[in-house]
Order: C-alpha cells, then sequence, then structure tokens
C-alpha cells in the first residue's frame, strides 16, 4: 500500500507518518528529506541556487522514482507538491491521498511552540495578523489537496484515526469494484 500525506506546511505530515508507518509496519519516507538527500544541501538552498522551477521537476522526478522503486510506504510530501506536474493526479493514481486539513491558526500555533526560526516560510509572517498573511500566502493550495481520496480535519488527526479511515476507504474501493456496470 502507498499513502500519500497531503497539506499546508506544519499540518503534521512527518510527525504523523513516522508514526502511521510504525503503526502499519510500513517504511516512512518524507519527499523533502529525499530531495535533500538527492542533491547533499538543504531544500532552501536548492531554492536559492536553481529556483522554484527546477526544484518543483526535481520534486516530480523524485516523487516518481519513489512510487516506481517502492511497493509500501508511507510519503509525507512537502506542501507544494500536491500543486504542481499533476502530483496530485499521480499520486491519486498510485495509492492513498490523504489530506491532513489542520486550521491555520491551530499550525501557527504549533510553530510557534516549536520556533518559527526553524520554519523559513513562517519567518516573514507578520506576528499581529499571522493567520490572515499565512491563510493569503497557502490558501490556494487547498484546493488541490481536497481532490485527496481521504480528508481529516482539525483534532482527529492521529495515525489510528488515519489507518481506520484507510480501511474504511480500501473497504468502500473494493465494494464499488464488485459492483456490476450499469447499462
Amino acid at each position: 500500500m502507498k499513502i500519500f500525506l497531503v497539506g499546508l506546511p506544519g499540518s503534521g505530515k512527518s510527525t504523523s507518518g513516522r508514526q502511521l508507518g510504525r503503526l502499519m509496519n510500513t517504511e516512512f519516507l518524507d519527499l523533502d528529506h529525499e530531495i535533500e538527500h538527492l542533491m547533499r544541501m538543504p531544500i532552501s538552498e536548492v531554492f536559492q541556487k536553481y529556483g522554484e522551477a527546477y526544484f518543483r521537476e526535481l520534486e516530480r522526478d523524485t516523487l516518481d522514482k519513489i512510487i516506481h522503486e517502492h511497493q509500501r510506504f508511507v510519503l509525507a510530501t512537502g506542501g507544494g507538491t500536491p500543486c504542481f506536474h499533476q502530483n496530485m493526479d499521480t499520486m491519486n493514481q498510485a495509492g492513498i491521498t490523504v489530506f491532513l486539513d489542520i486550521p491555520s491558526k491551530e499550525i501557527i500555533g504549533r510553530m510557534s511552540k516549536k520556533g518559527m526560526a526553524s520554519r523559513p516560510l513562517f519567518r516573514n509572517l507578520n506576528p499581529d495578523n499571522m493567520v490572515t498573511e499565512f491563510d493569503q500566502k497557502f490558501g490556494h493550495r487547498v484546493p488541490f489537496y481536497r481532490q485527496a481520496k481521504i480528508e481529516i480535519s482539525g483534532d482527529t488527526v492521529t495515525p489510528e484515526r488515519i489507518v481506520h479511515l484507510i480501511a474504511i476507504h480500501q473497504s468502500e474501493a473494493s465494494t464499488d469494484q464488485d459492483l456490476p456496470e450499469s447499462t
């Protein structure tokens, strides 16, 4: 089974993905870490040195490589991954996509506790208007995320809940496949 976690930066894709991988006894991969390993530099440096267009092509190629080289995995995608090069369609065709729909106010609260300095995308947000600026900066991504097969919102995002919803999704998918086509 190939599981793709999508969502806004800071929504918990990597944290949930690691836990989900352990729970399902499945390899956990992080797309950004795979790219950093391949390029031998941080994502921010890839952006700075080569530009976003190059990064997005590299991201697509790395995603394709993971899909074709691994039979089972839980993959935390980058926040922008679903928004470029039909990556969302690719992931939906290859496995089960899960949108971690965490409210921006919650994400900002989490990042404040962890330290905004660790997240360059959050550094330039005005502390007095963070939620509005965050929504303006990332709101255009949400329609891509909503194409996921499974959507989990708010405080119900736990690895156990993800496993439960994946099981329901698989059960519904197999039932749909067993139905005769209408004429």
